[in-house]
């Protein structure tokens, strides 16, 4: 910083969470699902989810109303065209899409973490009846879309895979509306950051960052004299507003590993309880994800651990410590005796902010199982397996569903790159939240929307959805519609206009002034450099079709590179004498298949 120059002012509020909290939460988080160790590879969370569906599953309990749910959920789903796109990141997507085509508002659908495209059934429907063009890809190991073989299931990826689908089917020409939750809402901010002139407004609902452990790991680094980047301690660059201890937050080392890695400090976002396990029907499914030890929200992962802990020192089980010695004074006997039904109540009340509506997690079911064609009632088999047959069969011919997830599914970001990204954010900005068992923080959504704010953002807020939980596009899809079209049509409806993210000067303008949105210009693909004309067109020109004298000439040079004469044409053709013959030559004439 410069002399005399004052503070940089944080907008990070005191009462965000900081590094400690974290850490006690990552502690806890793992504590009540009786892991013994936090994934940190596909492998361990497909270990980890396997384990949890092995406690769970034997215990859940079908209402009967469940399988009327699920009839309705399958009955009324609204129609989508389904369609497949090869992008450039190697990977095939399957998305769902309404509305015409040619519509220039686009608005983007990113499904959270368990899900797939068919959650948006309902709202990408009554967003084409509104006019837009919405589409909804199945992100990378999930629905049918297509897996990552090295396991590169990062927000940067993701974000990285829906940019090739936008630029796949030239959705670039007008700024797109991206709405994201959970994981998808992290896909969409490293989206939104890292082409800031293609995203004109991010709905980003329940998701948000530390802030102010980022800010703690900043100031380690400062304190270190290991300004991030080789940055001198004067200078300001786009991001320096994030900390008034640091001039960036990037994350810090410990070991040789980052202190803000997702995996280690907020295990929650990882992994689906649901991903390695099979189900006899999507009852079982639906039941399944009810549970409360498959929602469990990091605001209220503490409080749960020190109540369960209690418990279980009231029923003479804690491990570790001795039992209170008894009192002679009938008070303290009377307080003591109270005490556990106390402790009880206090559970039952933590877990109802964990329950979840069956209609939800039905809905979430249908959107996660790969469900057989002409299913009517919700079951993979003729009947209901109990789990003892599910152990004898295991998973083999009784019909159980799987799910349509990577089961080695591990999801990770960056931290502390997300929040440096933040005050170089262009689009309107909308940080929703759920107002009960939220796995958003408060502050913390406030201190972000505060950042992106006083940046280059075009407007930042940080709403509370009222009577809604976590999972908002299953259990509450109108209240995050209405959501939608509140922010599109108000704070942002500004956002598809061509002239609000437009880049470049007179080279990036149309003949009639209109901002040109070529990709090369939104930094979505290079243009091709060339050192010469020659050069350019030769890469660029049309091709010639070879004569028969050049074919003659390419062959006779390369039976001189086999060793053979040039005029030796016996060994050319593909016959059964050379030894190399195709699997189509095996095969009698009838035949008609693929050879891989």
């Amino acid at each position: 910083m410069r002399a005399g120059s004052p503070p940089l002012q944080s907008p990070f509020p005191a009462s965000a969470k900081g590094l400690q909290e974290l850490q006690l939460q990552a502690s806890a988080y793992q504590s009540l699902l009786g892991l013994g160790s936090l994934p940190q590879t596909g492998r361990q969370a497909q270990a980890a989810a396997r384990q949890l569906g092995a406690v769970v599953l034997p215990s859940v309990a079908l209402p009967p109303l469940l399988s009327t749910l699920v009839a309705e959920e399958l009955a009324g789903r609204p129609p989508a065209k389904a369609r497949f796109i090869d992008v450039s990141t190697g990977l095939r997507l399957r998305y769902l899409e309404w509305g015409p085509t040619g519509s220039s508002e686009v608005v983007l659908l990113l499904h959270d973490l368990g899900e797939s495209a068919d959650i948006w059934r309902r709202v990408g429907a009554r967003l084409e009846g509104r006019g837009y063009r919405v589409l909804a890809p199945d992100l990378r190991g999930h629905g049918e879309s297509g897996r990552s073989l090295d396991g590169r299931y990062s927000a940067e990826a993701l974000a990285e895979d829906v940019k090739a689908l936008i630029v796949a089917l030239d959705l670039y020409v007008c700024p797109l509306a991206v709405v994201g939750c959970g994981m998808g809402a992290a896909a969409g901010l490293a989206l939104a950051q890292a082409s800031p002139f293609l995203v004109g407004a991010l709905l980003a609902a329940e998701f948000t960052l530390p802030v102010a452990a980022a800010c703690s790991a900043a100031a380690g680094l400062a304190a270190a004299g290991e300004m991030p980047g080789g940055t001198a301690a004067g200078a300001q660059p786009a991001g320096a507003r994030l900390s008034s201890q640091a001039t960036a937050i990037k994350p810090a080392k410990a070991g040789g590993a980052a202190v803000l890695d997702s995996r280690a400090l907020l295990p929650w976002w990882g992994l689906c309880p649901a991903q390695a396990s099979c189900f006899p029907s999507v009852e079982h499914c639906a039941a399944f994800l009810a549970h409360p030890l498959c929602n469990l929200s990091p605001v209220l992962l503490l409080p749960l651990e020190a109540a369960a802990a209690r418990a279980a020192a009231a029923v003479g089980i804690a491990s570790g410590s001795d039992p209170p010695a008894p009192s002679s004074s009938g008070d303290c006997a009377a307080a003591s005796e109270a005490q556990p039904a106390e402790d009880a109540a206090v559970l039952r009340q933590l877990f109802g902010q964990l329950q979840r509506p069956l209609r939800g997690t039905v809905a979430s079911a249908c959107s996660l199982l790969r469900l057989p064609p002409g299913l009517a009632e919700g079951r993979g088999g003729g009947r209901m397996l109990g789990w003892d047959e599910l152990e004898e069969d295991e998973f083999g011919e009784s019909g159980l569903l799987s799910p349509r997830m990577d089961p080695s599914f591990l999801f990770n970001f960056d931290a502390a790159a997300l929040l440096n990204g933040l005050p170089d954010l262009r689009c309107h900005l909308h940080l929703a939240r759920a107002a009960r068992g939220s796995w958003a923080d408060a502050a913390d959504a406030a201190a972000m929307a505060a950042a992106a704010a006083g940046g280059a953002a075009s407007a930042a807020a940080a709403p509370e959805l009222p009577g809604t939980g976590h999972w908002l596009a299953a259990d509450h899809p109108e209240e995050l519609l209405q959501a939608i079209i509140g922010f599109l049509e108000g704070p942002a409806i500004s956002c598809f206009e061509r002239s609000v993210l437009a880049k470049g000067g007179s080279s990036g303008s149309l003949p009639g002034g209109a901002p040109a949105r070529r990709p090369e210009l939104l930094d979505l693909r290079p243009l091709p450099q060339f050192s010469s004309l020659d050069e350019a067109q030769k890469a660029l020109g049309p091709r010639a079709i070879p004569s028969a004298a050049a074919v003659d000439a390419e062959l006779r040079r390369l039976r001189v590179e086999e060793g053979r004469d040039a005029s030796d044409a016996s060994s050319d053709e593909d016959e059964e004498s050379n030894g190399h013959p195709t699997g189509l030559a095996r095969d009698p004439p009838t035949y008609f298949g693929f050879v891989g």
